[in-house]
């Protein structure tokens, strides 16, 4: 590297700084950034070449950020870029849990703010704790079965209230064996339900990890056939006021998620550069 290209990388380095801790807590670091770009411009005119736009990139924050000078253009960068980076990390855990299927998964997230009110990240994290579960469980199609208990917690919310959200998170909690957050919802999966479930299958006598199998088949059995009067009502729900907020909501973080990653290539560039300066 020459001294000339040393002196660029040390300087953006020098005042990149303040932007990414600004974007944190002031917008004068945002206007700052600006100014200090336009110097850096006139010391090292082949810093955009050399890093590939992401100087171009964050003057252009920069400049936006200036002229709107307010607060609240930082704080949506900065929750734009935290959304970008939370849907990064899940789409990530997907691919690791459900591997060869996970575009199924994919396509469905991409929808999942209409299809049962949840952002694309948040359906992410959820699905992927459902699909470990069932996954490590020993499952069979594990994939369509994890998609259907998401199905199931949107409808279970849409007729017994609360979110999505929470429908799944205890339904999750019901595949771990603990039955009394489902309870809320209408469902019974204690043990003595368990059981009678195994048994009327002839499954009573099994051990080790195919009773374990088992048990979690008869958990997802016993919610699909006491959630039958629930099924469908998350759509039927969908011009109520909580059914619209509750999409708007997701869709709100969709876009934000979409903003920042606009951002992330940059940013993750000069974060990058500093680490290794």
């Amino acid at each position: 590297m020459s001294s000339s290209d040393k002196t660029v990388k040390v300087t953006l380095v020098a005042v990149a700084q303040p932007y990414i801790k600004g974007v944190n807590d002031a917008a004068g670091a945002t206007s700052k950034l600006g100014k200090d770009l336009d110097a850096v411009g006139t010391r090292g005119k082949g810093m955009e070449a050399s890093l590939g736009g992401a100087g171009a990139a964050l003057k252009g924050v920069a400049a936006a950020g200036a002229a709107l000078a307010g607060t609240a253009l930082v704080a949506l960068l900065r929750d734009s870029v935290r959304a970008a980076g939370d849907l990064e990390q899940s789409v990530g855990g997907v691919d690791a849990v459900f591997q060869d299927t996970a575009t199924a998964i994919h396509t469905f997230g991409k929808e999942s703010a209409e299809a049962v009110g949840l952002s694309r990240n948040e359906f992410n994290q959820l699905i992927t704790v459902t699909g470990a579960m069932l996954k490590n469980k020993g499952l069979e199609d594990f994939t369509t079965k994890s998609l259907d208990l998401v199905k199931v917690g949107a409808d279970l919310a849409a007729q017994f209230g609360g979110s999505t959200a929470q429908a799944v998170d205890a339904l999750n909690a019901a595949m771990r064996g603990e039955s009394d957050p489902i309870e809320k919802y209408g469902i019974s999966l204690n043990e003595a339900a368990i059981k009678a479930e195994l048994a009327s299958k002839g499954l009573g006598n099994l051990t080790g990890s195919a009773l374990e199998q088992a048990k979690a088949q008869a958990r997802i059995d016993l919610v699909m056939r006491q959630s039958a009067d629930a099924m469908g009502a998350f759509g039927r729900e969908a011009g109520t006021l909580q059914g619209q907020q509750q999409r708007l909501n997701a869709e709100w973080e969709n876009a934000k998620a979409e903003i920042g990653g606009a951002l992330l290539p940059a940013l993750t560039q000069v974060v990058g550069l500093m680490r290794s300066g």
